[in-house]
């Protein structure tokens, strides 16, 4: 309620800005409660209003919730290009966290679409930048992930192939798990 309170503020007002953050925080808030569809319609504001500011870590945050509902969703359309975006402009402004939150999706994207050892070595190298900088997924997220993982876990690839996947993530630096990601743009 008071996110809605601060959202209804902050139009009335016309703080476009705190309108796009709120968005995104609104957004995260109702997916978590299980309005998928709401968040959705409410992050694609989020992203337009923060386009139209020019903002670009606004862009880049509100991009990254997007993709990683629609991932979550199974819905993979457009998901690459929206990835690719934020990729690029967390890489520009060094934002580590950020970068392991997209390699993270790409991941998530490369297992719902059926190629597993990509997203072994993408969940991987994300994994060994989270030890990196000391940001370890917090548990509900982990598990969210996991489940976005499980068809590549899952996949007809034996024990080695799976660990080797892995670890060949592990050992990638970020600039090299970037180029992965951004392989198939």
């Amino acid at each position: 309620p008071l996110y809605e309170e601060s959202l209804a503020v902050m139009q009335e007002i016309g703080y476009r800005w705190a309108v796009g953050y709120l968005l995104n925080n609104l957004a995260l808030v109702i997916r978590y409660q299980g309005d998928s569809e709401t968040a959705r319609q409410m992050l694609e504001e989020s992203v337009a209003v923060r386009r139209a500011l020019g903002d670009k870590w606004g862009i880049a945050n509100s991009l990254s919730s997007l993709t990683n509902l629609l991932v979550h969703q199974g819905e993979y359309g457009g998901v690459q290009e929206m990835l690719d975006e934020s990729l690029r402009i967390n890489q520009e402004l060094g934002d580590k966290t950020a970068i392991a939150y997209c390699l993270e999706d790409y991941a998530g994207l490369a297992a719902g679409t059926g190629h597993p050892r990509r997203a072994l070595r993408l969940a991987g190298a994300a994994a060994a930048l989270r030890e990196d900088i000391g940001g370890p997924l917090p548990a509900g997220e982990q598990a969210a992930l996991d489940r976005t993982l499980d068809p590549a876990w899952q996949a007809p690839l034996s024990h080695e192939a799976r660990r080797t996947a892995w670890e060949s993530g592990e050992a990638m630096s970020m600039e090299q798990a970037i180029d992965e990601a951004l392989l198939n743009s």
